[in-house]
């Protein structure tokens, strides 16, 4: 699983030291979308999966605040219930994973 969050960010081809709150946004529904399909290890429990998620953000960034964030939004997709909308976006990052973070949390992480 680690693997494969690995390998997002090089899908993203980010390798910068500041993402913006729009691909922390992303990189995390795309991560979730991943973490929560067919492959998905029963035990691993929400906090688990949120460290594993934030750790491999915070390996590409040394940006507190996009790790903070990635917390944030993790917290928010719980406290929401969104993981059902979340599993039918697409499992690769497209303009739907940018209009799901403009608009279904606390404020517009992407410009729809």
């Amino acid at each position: 699983m680690k693997t494969f969050l690995l390998l997002l960010i090089a899908a993203f081809g980010y390798v910068q030291s500041d993402w913006s709150k729009c691909e922390v946004c992303a990189f995390i529904l795309t991560g979730l979308r991943e973490a929560y399909g067919d492959d998905a290890p029963s035990s691993l429990g929400p906090e688990a999966l949120d460290n594993m998620i934030c750790d491999t953000l915070a390996e590409d960034t040394s940006d507190k605040s996009s790790i903070n964030l990635c917390y944030n939004l993790l917290k928010q997709v719980r406290r929401r219930g969104l993981m059902n909308e979340i599993m039918k976006l697409s499992p690769k990052y497209d303009s739907r994973t940018d209009k799901f973070c403009a608009r279904k949390f606390d404020r517009a992480y992407c410009k729809a």
